[in-house]
């Protein structure tokens, strides 16, 4: 297994053969894709995080991007939409998109310092909301605190400015079963021993029918607290083989 290593690009710079590279890709690991319906979707995207082998070159991932704003309250409020997300499983458990899309947000929080910024997610599968749960110091929805009325609000705007009717409200969720691409089964199941995470149990609790391609939406708020968490965690994974090897050689003396 290579390593990888992210960069994003304007949808509008992508050459051909990249784009059929990313279809062949996303339609290993989705099911009820067409690929006329893929490119629609990208090119209402704005921009594309690529993950390529560092050495090969080649794709091995990818996830696009939409930026958005809806009036909150008297207010502007921004949202960062991640569409089709997918990493070949060879390279799974790598933090190039991780901390790619850090970056993104990041630049432009710092573009809009005095607008509400979210993330704005669809998850089809548990693997995606836990990155909210991971990384977020501030999301909904979530299993151990009500959705506040204007979180809930935010989540409601940004899903009926995409997807219309498709979403219900009162649920949360797009009620797409068999309209929109699905995980195929193999992928990422919910067993007994993922079930005792309570973000997953969540998860499946709130979207029953994630298998069949409902999605739940979802919002992470983007503010400077999100760079201390970031910053802190990605620290201490990089110590951690640091103080492994410390202890390795003081014991085996």
């Amino acid at each position: 297994m290579g390593k990888l290593y992210a960069h994003t690009v304007k949808i509008s710079t992508l050459q051909a053969f990249e784009v059929d590279c990313m279809y062949h890709l996303f339609a290993t690991y989705y099911e009820n894709t067409q690929k006329e319906k893929f490119l629609k979707d990208l090119l209402n995207k704005d921009k594309v995080i690529l993950l390529r082998d560092k050495y090969e070159k080649k794709i091995r991932g990818f996830s696009t991007i939409k930026f958005m704003d809806i009036n909150i309250q008297g207010k502007k409020v921004y949202g960062l939409f991640s569409g089709d997300t997918v990493i070949d499983a060879d390279y799974w458990g790598q933090t190039a998109l991780t901390m790619e899309f850090f970056k993104v947000q990041m630049f432009f929080k710092f573009k809009h310092p005095f607008n509400g910024f979210y993330w704005f997610l669809i998850s089809k599968g548990f693997k995606t909301y836990l990155l909210l749960t991971n990384n977020y110091q501030n999301y909904f929805p979530r299993f151990d605190k009500e959705t506040p009325r204007k979180h809930k609000m935010i989540i409601d705007g940004l899903a009926h400015q995409i997807f219309g009717e498709t979403y219900d409200s009162n649920s949360g969720l797009l009620k797409c079963a068999n309209l929109y691409e699905r995980l195929k089964g193999e992928v990422a199941p919910i067993d007994d021993h993922a079930l005792k995470n309570p973000n997953i149990k969540y998860f499946q609790d709130k979207n029953p029918n994630w298998i069949e391609g409902e999605e739940l939406c979802c919002i992470g708020r983007v503010d400077y607290g999100l760079v201390t968490k970031y910053l802190s965690r990605t620290y201490k994974k990089r110590l951690k083989p640091v103080f492994k090897l410390s202890w390795f050689k003081s014991s085996s003396y």
